[in-house]
């Protein structure tokens, strides 16, 4: 009696299933592969957030030394009366978005009229 392995009904039924284990085997270890890749990517999570605080409403270093309360009160009078804020940010010596920021009390805010 001859022996014939890819006849055997028992082989062929082993095989197919070994050959739906190896494709899952496969598909796993895709997928591990991919997390594994991320997590080397970023070992930590994102970058953490720094808090955000209330002094770009009121006062900034730079600003803070370069215009007086008296300053600040100016440029909102006359940027008020139409004067441009290209002149008034030349005059002070300060960025026009700075102008633009104090005209709006985005910046020294606390700076009363």
């Amino acid at each position: 009696m001859d022996w014939d392995s890819k006849t055997d009904p028992k082989v062929i039924a082993w095989m197919a299933e070994f050959e739906v284990w190896r494709a899952e085997l496969r598909a796993f270890a895709a997928a591990r592969e991919a997390a594994w890749r991320s997590e080397a990517a970023h070992p930590l999570g994102p970058p953490p957030q720094r808090p955000r605080t209330d002094d770009h409403l009121t006062n900034t270093a730079t600003q803070r030394d370069k215009l007086t309360e008296d300053d600040v009160r100016s440029i909102r009078r006359r940027h008020a009366a139409g004067e441009g804020r290209n002149a008034l940010a030349e005059r002070f010596g300060v960025s026009t978005r700075a102008i633009n920021r104090i005209a709006a009390r985005q910046l020294r805010a606390n700076v009363p009229d």
